[in-house]
């Protein structure tokens, strides 16, 4: 699978909006849940735009460049 850019949006940080980049990692998203870093993350919110809204709490690793 090639690696490909989606945006992540938490809720603890309206004001940051940065792009990941991610590489070897699964990311599943069915609307419903993500499995990222063998760890599902599920979010009330809907997937719009590319955006994810996470649940106040959920935290995901930024790497934008390595």
């Amino acid at each position: 699978m090639s690696g490909f850019r989606i945006r992540l949006l938490c809720l603890d940080h309206l004001h940051q909006c940065q792009p990941i980049l991610y590489n070897k990692k699964m990311v599943l998203y069915n609307k419903k849940m993500v499995l990222y870093n063998k760890k599902m993350v599920l979010y009330n919110k809907e997937v719009d735009h590319g955006f994810f809204f996470w649940e106040r709490g959920d935290t995901i690793p930024s790497e934008t460049s390595r």
